[in-house]
């Protein structure tokens, strides 16, 4: 058996795949003779799989939310490779919760409008986009309860809110968009890796017999 993905607690989904021991004992008697055959297949099938899933979550992810496919590889979704003696892949989905100001925030005046499902833009009343003297922009909003002022140029009573404290405001993180995407639930994917899975077994073996001579 060999489990190809495994996610840690808390990283947003766990999948797992094992390899048909009927599966395994057919490789083993298409490789025999054939120095480190099985580990050649079984591992490079693997990793195929696990590269393909990857992009793919990544990209599934980007098509329903605001976020670029380069950065989800690069920020929330990692792949560790198998190797000979470890015939485990592992695709991890983490990250902490998104600032608000990537998720394409736009000032307004009534606040900052911003978009986390694409085509669907929604506004923070009274929110305000500045940078701090660290350089560190963000979508801000101040904390205290309204307060009654009179505004002069108006001449009535307002609600108007203190100007500190404030507090910075984040979206979802990579794990909760991709918890909402139906399509890359935990059972949908399991089926899909395992399929994949036996079809690149098979295309490895092919190689491994073609690259030593074989018919």
């Amino acid at each position: 058996m060999s489990q190809l993905f495994n996610t840690p607690a808390g990283a947003g989904m766990t999948l797992s795949v094992v390899i048909d021991p009927a599966k395994l004992a057919a490789v083993e008697g298409m490789m025999a003779g054939i120095k480190r055959g099985v580990p050649r297949v079984i591992t490079r099938a693997i990793n195929k799989v696990g590269v393909a899933a990857r992009t793919e979550i990544c990209r599934r992810i980007a098509a329903e939310v605001n976020l670029k496919v380069t950065e989800l590889r690069n920020r929330n979704v990692t792949l560790t490779k198998a190797n000979y003696d470890r015939w485990e892949a592992k695709v991890r989905i983490s990250g902490r919760r998104v600032p608000l100001l990537r998720w394409l925030a736009r000032q307004t005046r009534k606040g900052v409008s911003y978009a986390i499902r694409r085509g669907e833009r929604r506004l923070v009343p009274g929110g305000f986009i500045a940078e701090m003297d660290t350089g560190h922009r963000g979508v801000f909003r101040r904390k205290g309860a309204p307060q009654a002022r009179r505004r002069r140029r108006r001449g009535h009573e307002a609600e108007v809110r203190p100007r500190l404290p404030i507090q910075e405001l984040y979206g979802p993180s990579a794990p909760e968009a991709m918890s909402k995407i139906e399509d890359l639930g935990k059972e949908v994917l399991d089926r899909r890796i395992a399929q994949d899975l036996e079809r690149e077994i098979d295309n490895q073996a092919a190689l491994v017999i073609r690259q030593e001579g074989g018919s």
